[in-house]
Formats: C-alpha cells, sequence, structure tokens
C-alpha cells in the first residue's frame, strides 16, 4: 500500500490521492493529514471529497471523520454515473472532480463509462 506524508499538503493533496486509486485501483494510506496546518487533520470539505470518492469508487475508508490525521482508502469499481458529482459538490472540492477527469482522460475510462467527464465546470 502506498503511504503519503500529508503534512507539506493541504486540500489537493487530498484531491489527487483520492482521484489516482479511482483510476489505478490501488489504495493509499495518507498520514499527518494537514499536519503543518494551524488546524491540521480532515475538515469539512475534505470529508465531503472522500464521501464523493468512496461513492463514486464504491470504495471503503478508515478514518473518515472531522480532525481526522489519517486517512486509508480502498477504492471499489468506478461507477458510470460518477459524473453527476459534479452537481452536487461545492466550489471549494471541484478541483477534484476535475483533477479525477485529467485521470480519466489520460486512461480514455471515460470511452469505456459511456460518459463524457469534460462537463465539470465551476459554478
Amino acid at each position: 500500500m502506498l503511504t503519503l506524508d500529508g503534512s507539506r499538503g493541504g486540500g489537493q493533496i487530498l484531491r489527487t490521492a483520492l482521484s489516482l486509486p479511482l483510476v489505478t485501483g490501488k489504495p493509499f494510506r495518507m498520514t499527518d493529514i494537514r499536519g503543518k496546518r494551524p488546524k491540521p487533520g480532515l475538515k469539512r470539505q475534505h470529508l465531503t471529497c472522500v464521501q464523493a470518492a468512496l461513492e463514486i469508487g464504491d470504495g471503503s475508508a478508515d478514518g473518515v471523520e472531522l480532525n481526522s490525521r489519517e486517512l486509508v482508502f480502498h477504492p471499489g469499481s468506478l461507477h458510470a454515473d460518477a459524473h453527476h458529482h459534479h452537481h452536487l459538490v461545492k466550489k471549494k472540492i471541484l478541483s477534484f472532480i476535475e483533477t479525477l477527469a485529467r485521470q480519466l482522460r489520460s486512461y480514455n475510462l471515460s470511452a469505456s463509462c459511456g460518459h463524457s467527464f469534460a462537463s465539470c465546470e465551476r459554478g
């Protein structure tokens, strides 16, 4: 299992870390999440992002709670209807969907899912 040090990053490292297992199928562990921030750990916007990834990828995770400083994410299988989440997420976590879309396009998975992920818009 890939282990990531989350101490130096913020939400972007978490969003990127969540998108990659959805494409590769490989789990990860992130330790010391936002460890160098004044208020370390997962905040509400991060939890929303984790929940979206869990639903999109039918996965499981440990440490999905407010202020958690460690997360273990196990992806399942990618749902073909995952694109509907861009309507449900808030502006701050939309970059998660954009990151996922870039990954899906680079692996050409959008064609196999039958949906286009390029329609994500900032709102």
